[in-house]
């Protein structure tokens, strides 16, 4: 018995398949025995797209997170950093994050906080110590698989 391969014209209907040897290899070999079958193909077609369906609405709701972390900022006395999300599932836990960016060394974290709900905002402060040595921050905003870190800023803060 050759092989055959099967095709679908649309997803409600399976059109044929495809004999490999015996006629060659153009031959069309009809695979429906009877009009119940055709349904049961379209059935489960349906239960295909629906699942399908119901896969990219979840993950458009995990995508349409929108997070936004802000460039840090020097005020006398302390960094400050203003990040915000919206759009979130109204379950969602938002870490915000300042970081010391150290090339030779892990992050270091500066602040941090989190919250919750579909949209929201959080304001880190970080106090400075007094020898102003300059050090180059950054703030990152996570929710689940997502991350955005705002552009590095090196602000005046030993």
């Amino acid at each position: 018995m050759a092989p055959l391969f099967c095709f679908a014209a649309t997803s409600a209907l399976v059109t044929g398949c495809v004999a490999s040897e015996p006629g060659g290899p153009d031959e069309e070999v009809d695979t429906h025995e009877s009009a119940e079958e055709v349904e049961d193909v379209g059935d489960s077609a349906a239960e295909l797209e629906q699942s399908v369906a119901l896969d990219a609405k979840a993950d458009a709701a995990l995508a349409a997170c929108q997070l936004y972390a802000g460039q840090p900022y020097w005020l006398p006395g302390a960094i400050y950093s203003d990040s915000w999300w919206s759009d979130c599932p109204a379950s969602a836990s938002i870490t915000v994050v300042l970081r010391h960016d150290r090339w030779w060394w892990p992050d270091r974290t500066l602040a941090s906080r989190s919250g919750r709900g579909s949209f929201g905002s959080i304001q880190l402060s970080y106090p400075c110590g007094t020898d102003f040595n300059p050090i180059k921050v950054f703030t990152e905003v996570r929710y689940r698989s997502q991350k955005v870190q705002s552009p590095r800023a090196i602000l005046p803060c030993g």
